[in-house]
């Protein structure tokens, strides 16, 4: 998906993409404590069956990385040092140069 996005986007053109944070202190904590990745869905399955999975800034970077995009962090907690502790979203914009 990433790889047509960045194929259609045009030059110049930016993605800003949103996807919940593993990383952030409450989710790890979850974790932790339960030993099972939190829900993404009100499902009673034991798997989540959400649309939505847990990914970390690093894995998002990759994964735009690979496809050709410039990243970058974006949010409110951007400029701390910890930021990726800090977000329950990863946000982060793609530029197509």
């Amino acid at each position: 998906m990433i790889k047509k996005i960045y194929r259609v986007l045009r030059y110049d053109g930016e993605l800003v993409l949103s996807t919940p944070n593993i990383l952030y202190e409450k989710y790890l904590k979850d974790l932790i404590r339960s030993r099972r990745f939190p829900k993404t869905s009100n499902d009673q399955f034991p798997y989540d069956g959400g649309h939505l999975h847990f990914f970390t800034y690093k894995d998002i970077y990759q994964l735009l990385e690979c496809a050709g995009f410039k990243t970058k962090a974006i949010g409110p907690n951007k400029d701390r040092f910890d930021y990726e502790f800090k977000e329950s979203t990863v946000w982060v914009k793609a530029e197509k140069k």
